[in-house]
Protein backbone atom coordinates (compact mmCIF):
# COMPACT_ATOMS: atom_id res chain seq x y z
CA UNK A 1 0.00 0.00 0.00
CA UNK A 2 1.28 3.60 -0.89
CA UNK A 3 0.25 6.39 1.52
CA UNK A 4 0.60 9.70 0.37
CA UNK A 5 0.42 12.43 2.96
CA UNK A 6 -0.42 16.22 2.12
CA UNK A 7 -0.92 18.62 4.23
CA UNK A 8 -3.72 21.84 2.76
CA UNK A 9 -1.92 24.69 1.92
CA UNK A 10 -1.26 28.16 3.26
CA UNK A 11 -3.93 30.31 5.05
CA UNK A 12 -3.43 33.59 6.53
CA UNK A 13 -3.62 31.65 9.82
CA UNK A 14 -0.73 29.62 9.16
CA UNK A 15 1.28 33.03 7.68
CA UNK A 16 0.31 34.67 10.81
CA UNK A 17 1.32 31.73 13.14
CA UNK A 18 -2.18 31.15 14.51
CA UNK A 19 -3.06 27.62 16.40
CA UNK A 20 -6.28 27.22 13.63
CA UNK A 21 -7.28 23.75 14.78
CA UNK A 22 -10.88 23.66 14.24
CA UNK A 23 -11.32 27.06 13.31
CA UNK A 24 -12.51 27.49 9.55
CA UNK A 25 -9.60 29.34 7.11
CA UNK A 26 -9.71 28.86 3.25
CA UNK A 27 -6.41 29.35 1.78
CA UNK A 28 -4.58 32.49 1.13
CA UNK A 29 -3.24 32.97 -2.55
CA UNK A 30 0.46 31.17 -1.76
CA UNK A 31 -1.99 28.25 -0.61
CA UNK A 32 -3.70 28.26 -3.80
CA UNK A 33 -0.87 28.16 -5.54
CA UNK A 34 0.41 25.50 -3.89
CA UNK A 35 -2.34 23.11 -3.58
CA UNK A 36 -2.22 23.82 -7.91
CA UNK A 37 1.62 22.78 -7.76
CA UNK A 38 0.57 19.49 -5.64
CA UNK A 39 -1.64 18.49 -8.36
CA UNK A 40 1.16 18.82 -11.30
CA UNK A 41 3.64 16.93 -8.70
CA UNK A 42 1.03 13.72 -8.39
CA UNK A 43 -0.40 13.78 -11.48
CA UNK A 44 1.57 10.63 -12.27
CA UNK A 45 0.43 8.85 -9.54
CA UNK A 46 -2.31 6.22 -10.14
CA UNK A 47 -4.15 7.33 -7.23
CA UNK A 48 -6.98 4.57 -6.27
CA UNK A 49 -8.71 6.89 -2.70
CA UNK A 50 -8.59 9.52 -1.23
CA UNK A 51 -9.26 10.61 2.38
CA UNK A 52 -9.73 14.49 3.40
CA UNK A 53 -10.74 15.97 6.08
CA UNK A 54 -13.64 18.00 5.99
CA UNK A 55 -12.33 21.26 7.16
CA UNK A 56 -12.45 23.96 4.37
CA UNK A 57 -8.76 24.33 3.79
CA UNK A 58 -8.33 20.53 2.98
CA UNK A 59 -11.41 20.55 0.57
CA UNK A 60 -10.19 23.52 -1.34
CA UNK A 61 -6.43 22.39 -1.73
CA UNK A 62 -7.98 18.74 -2.63
CA UNK A 63 -10.44 20.66 -5.73
CA UNK A 64 -7.42 22.90 -6.47
CA UNK A 65 -5.19 20.03 -6.63
CA UNK A 66 -7.59 17.68 -9.00
CA UNK A 67 -11.18 17.93 -9.71
CA UNK A 68 -11.53 14.37 -11.23
CA UNK A 69 -11.22 12.89 -7.97
CA UNK A 70 -13.78 9.96 -7.75
CA UNK A 71 -13.64 8.14 -4.58
CA UNK A 72 -13.13 10.90 -1.75
CA UNK A 73 -14.38 10.10 2.00
CA UNK A 74 -14.51 12.91 4.45
CA UNK A 75 -12.77 11.52 7.39
CA UNK A 76 -13.94 13.16 10.88
CA UNK A 77 -10.79 11.60 12.07
CA UNK A 78 -9.08 13.96 9.77
CA UNK A 79 -9.61 16.96 11.50
CA UNK A 80 -7.20 18.80 13.22
CA UNK A 81 -6.89 19.07 16.92
CA UNK A 82 -9.07 21.29 18.79
CA UNK A 83 -6.98 23.67 20.22
CA UNK A 84 -10.10 25.06 22.48
CA UNK A 85 -8.99 28.41 23.88
CA UNK A 86 -6.07 29.16 22.10
CA UNK A 87 -7.80 29.15 18.48
CA UNK A 88 -6.76 32.22 16.70
CA UNK A 89 -3.83 33.18 18.53
CA UNK A 90 -0.09 32.96 18.52
CA UNK A 91 2.07 31.30 20.61
CA UNK A 92 3.42 34.85 21.93
CA UNK A 93 -0.48 35.58 23.12
CA UNK A 94 -0.77 32.25 24.27
CA UNK A 95 2.22 32.52 26.79
CA UNK A 96 0.64 35.64 27.65
CA UNK A 97 -2.99 34.99 28.65
CA UNK A 98 -2.29 30.94 29.25
CA UNK A 99 0.97 30.94 31.53
CA UNK A 100 0.33 28.48 32.95
CA UNK A 101 -0.87 26.04 30.75
CA UNK A 102 1.72 26.99 28.18
CA UNK A 103 4.03 25.97 30.43
CA UNK A 104 2.52 22.44 31.47
CA UNK A 105 1.98 22.28 27.40
CA UNK A 106 5.53 22.91 26.91
CA UNK A 107 6.99 21.06 29.94
CA UNK A 108 4.79 17.34 28.89
CA UNK A 109 2.72 18.27 25.89
CA UNK A 110 1.68 14.48 25.40
CA UNK A 111 -0.59 14.69 28.77
CA UNK A 112 -1.64 18.05 28.36
CA UNK A 113 -5.50 19.10 27.06
CA UNK A 114 -5.99 22.49 25.31
CA UNK A 115 -8.16 24.62 27.62
CA UNK A 116 -11.63 23.67 26.47
CA UNK A 117 -10.14 21.90 23.71
CA UNK A 118 -8.38 18.47 22.67
CA UNK A 119 -6.11 15.90 24.98
CA UNK A 120 -3.46 15.55 23.04
CA UNK A 121 -3.73 11.79 24.01
CA UNK A 122 -7.57 11.62 22.67
CA UNK A 123 -6.37 13.53 19.37
CA UNK A 124 -3.39 11.01 19.08
CA UNK A 125 -5.67 7.54 19.59
CA UNK A 126 -8.28 9.50 17.10
CA UNK A 127 -5.48 9.72 14.38
CA UNK A 128 -4.58 5.99 14.88
CA UNK A 129 -7.95 5.14 14.92
CA UNK A 130 -8.02 6.22 11.63
CA UNK A 131 -4.56 4.33 10.80
CA UNK A 132 -5.69 1.28 11.97
CA UNK A 133 -8.83 1.49 9.25
CA UNK A 134 -6.67 1.48 6.45
CA UNK A 135 -4.72 -1.46 7.44
CA UNK A 136 -8.00 -2.97 6.09
CA UNK A 137 -7.32 -1.83 2.63
CA UNK A 138 -5.96 -3.53 -0.73
CA UNK A 139 -1.87 -3.96 -0.56
CA UNK A 140 -2.07 -2.86 -4.31
CA UNK A 141 -3.54 0.57 -3.09
CA UNK A 142 -2.43 4.30 -3.40
CA UNK A 143 -3.93 6.33 -1.09
CA UNK A 144 -4.15 9.97 -1.06
CA UNK A 145 -4.64 11.44 2.34
CA UNK A 146 -5.65 15.29 2.40
CA UNK A 147 -5.36 16.72 6.48
CA UNK A 148 -3.72 18.76 8.62
CA UNK A 149 -0.10 19.52 10.22
CA UNK A 150 -1.26 17.58 13.78
CA UNK A 151 -2.97 14.35 11.75
CA UNK A 152 0.38 13.94 9.55
CA UNK A 153 2.64 13.88 12.79
CA UNK A 154 0.24 11.73 14.45
CA UNK A 155 0.01 9.54 11.78
CA UNK A 156 3.61 9.47 10.83
CA UNK A 157 4.42 8.62 14.68
CA UNK A 158 1.80 6.11 14.73
CA UNK A 159 3.13 4.48 11.63
CA UNK A 160 6.60 4.29 13.02
CA UNK A 161 5.28 2.73 16.49
CA UNK A 162 6.76 5.71 18.08
CA UNK A 163 3.65 6.67 20.29
CA UNK A 164 3.02 9.97 21.45
CA UNK A 165 6.41 10.64 22.34
CA UNK A 166 7.48 10.49 18.21
CA UNK A 167 4.48 13.20 17.59
CA UNK A 168 7.22 15.80 16.67
CA UNK A 169 9.62 13.65 14.76
CA UNK A 170 8.17 14.96 11.48
CA UNK A 171 7.27 18.68 10.24
CA UNK A 172 4.63 19.10 8.02
CA UNK A 173 5.22 21.18 5.08
CA UNK A 174 2.62 22.78 2.96
CA UNK A 175 3.10 22.44 -0.90
CA UNK A 176 4.89 19.17 -0.09
CA UNK A 177 3.78 15.68 -0.11
CA UNK A 178 5.40 12.70 1.99
CA UNK A 179 5.21 8.83 0.60
CA UNK A 180 4.87 5.97 2.73
CA UNK A 181 5.25 2.50 1.76
CA UNK A 182 3.44 -0.39 3.37
CA UNK A 183 4.31 -4.00 2.89
CA UNK A 184 2.44 -6.42 5.35
CA UNK A 185 4.13 -5.01 8.88
CA UNK A 186 7.17 -3.15 7.00
CA UNK A 187 7.17 0.44 6.67
CA UNK A 188 9.37 2.43 3.68
CA UNK A 189 9.43 6.28 4.37
CA UNK A 190 10.25 6.83 0.92
CA UNK A 191 9.89 11.16 0.74
CA UNK A 192 9.24 13.15 3.35
CA UNK A 193 8.08 17.14 2.26
CA UNK A 194 9.12 16.25 -1.28
CA UNK A 195 8.59 19.31 -3.28
CA UNK A 196 9.79 18.86 -6.33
Amino acid sequence: MKILLIRHGETEGNYKGLYQGRSEYGLNEEGKKQAIKLGELLKDYNISKVYCSPQKRCIETLELMNKKFRDIVFSEELREIDFGKWEGLNYKEIEKLFPGEWKNFIADYSSFTFPKGDSFKDFYYRCNSFLDKLKNEKDNEVILIVTHGGVIRALFSGILSLGLKGFYIVNPMQGAYSEINIFGSEVEIKYVNKDN
